[in-house]
Parts: structure tokens; sequence; C-alpha cells
């Protein structure tokens, strides 16, 4: 079908949105929300996640006797299986960091003007 060699779409979605649009004309292709609503699929609660983070935030590893200096994946993970008794896939902490759950530090960047000098 020209349609799927084109679009890079499979043939059953193209031909499931052609049989819509033959019965109800473009009212009947409607988009659908795609991936999972915001919260879905959380291990740990908010007010657990609050008390991670506030943890962080005010002390460092050592001063909760964990045998990192400063916190890392490892050491979250570690604190958040000490504390809840849940062990997470490094995966995982990396996805509730990148979303702004955990508390993260961007790398700063050189000005492009000093970036270019030798």
């Amino acid at each position: 079908m020209y349609i799927v060699e084109v679009t890079g779409l499979t043939y059953p979605t193209v031909r499931n949105t052609i049989d819509l649009f033959t019965q109800g004309g473009w009212p009947a292709i409607r988009q659908t929300p795609r991936g999972r609503t915001k919260g879905e699929g959380r291990v740990l609660t908010p007010e657990q996640e609050k008390q991670i983070q506030r943890a962080i935030i005010d002390q460092r590893p050592e001063q909760l006797k964990m045998d990192f200096c400063l916190w890392s994946r490892a050491a979250v993970m570690q604190l958040i299986e000490q504390d809840y008794g849940i062990k997470l896939p490094v995966e995982r902490l990396a996805n509730s960091s990148n979303a702004g759950d955990l508390p993260h530090k961007s790398r700063s960047r050189k000005p492009m003007s000093n970036a270019r000098k030798p």
C-alpha cells in the first residue's frame, strides 16, 4: 500500500484509519492519548518521593551511614532500599531523575566565546 510506504506507518494502522474515515469521516478519526498518564507506574508514593528529596537536599550519604561521599544513582537507590525496602532498577531511577522528580544538577557549559579558545 502506497500510504504505508510513504508514511512508514504499519498496514493495520493505515487500514484502521481508512475504515474509520469511511464510516464517519474526519470526526471519526481522533487522536488517542499516547503513553502513560502522569504518575502512572510509580513505585514510590508522592510522600515517599518528597522524603527522599528532602534527605538528598539536607544530608550527605555519609551522614546517613552510607558508604558514599556524594549522591549518585547508586547512593539514591541504596537510600530508597534502606528506607522503604524497595529495590529499583537503575533505569527507573534515571527516568525519575529526568522527569524532575528527584533533584539533579545540570552540567554547566563554558560560554561559546571561551569554548573555542585553545
